[in-house]
């Protein structure tokens, strides 16, 4: 099994929170859950701590990094510069290309009850949008970054009324771009970016991870975040 593989498979262990922000990654549990030595364990951990998906700490060993709001504003601060380059620099869609975008939008309202493909839609959604603008490391930096504060995103998915909001803004951003208007588009996206930003933002400042509303926690029953001291994750269930 190649490196990439094993670092995409334990990606997705972090993006599903199997693994989750502030949890020590058991490196034994980890091999035997996708059925490897611990050896491509140890090297695919050592390539996400260069994405920032886990830390190192010392008489620890590999974490899942934890956000703090600073670096999350930090990352959405990135985030804004290279994402409007490559809505700027983007070449419209054609038919095609409009044809399956809108396809990615009706499995997203299909999927709207369910956080974790929700998550995984909004993602091909935007990204589908990055690819026109034929930016590779522009386009692999969004990427990055996306993973890097992807564990959190669901924090910001609980709530019926912001997945119906979310809903509708792709709804206009496919109007755009069917309408050719980039002016209105970039206004648009960076709506749509800063309502996470501002929402995750004040999460991480609060850090009241048990204090969660009901709809959050009928919604997710099973988003998991570790205390901060502790290798175990807190299972929120209703």
């Amino acid at each position: 099994m190649s490196d990439n593989v094993m670092i995409d498979q334990i990606r997705d262990l972090i993006l599903r929170r199997v693994l989750v922000p502030g949890q020590r990654v058991r490196q034994a549990e980890v091999a035997e859950m996708l059925n490897v030595s611990r050896s491509p364990i140890r090297e695919a951990l050592q390539g996400l701590e260069a994405e920032g998906l886990v830390t190192y700490q010392r008489n620890r060993g590999y974490v899942v990094t934890r956000l703090s709001a600073g670096l999350l504003q930090q990352a959405y601060r990135m985030r804004e510069l290279l994402e409007t380059e490559l809505l700027q620099s983007i070449c419209w869609p054609d038919q095609d290309a409009l044809n399956r975008l809108k396809e990615l939008e009706s499995e997203l309202v299909q999927a709207k009850d369910s956080v974790n493909h929700l998550v995984r839609l909004n993602r091909e959604f935007h990204f589908a949008i990055f690819a026109l603008a034929e930016m590779s490391l522009f386009e692999e930096e969004v990427g990055r970054l996306w993973r890097l504060t992807e564990p959190y995103r669901a924090v910001y998915l609980v709530s019926e009324t912001t997945r119906e909001e979310i809903i509708r803004e792709h709804q206009m951003i496919l109007e755009c771009l069917s309408q050719r208007d980039r002016d209105l588009l970039l206004i648009l996206t960076a709506q749509h970016r800063k309502k996470s930003e501002v929402y995750l933002t004040k999460f991480l400042e609060e850090e009241e991870f048990s204090v969660l509303t009901d709809d959050y926690i009928h919604v997710t029953s099973g988003l998991r975040f570790a205390e901060p001291d502790s290798d175990e994750a807190v299972v929120l269930r209703s």
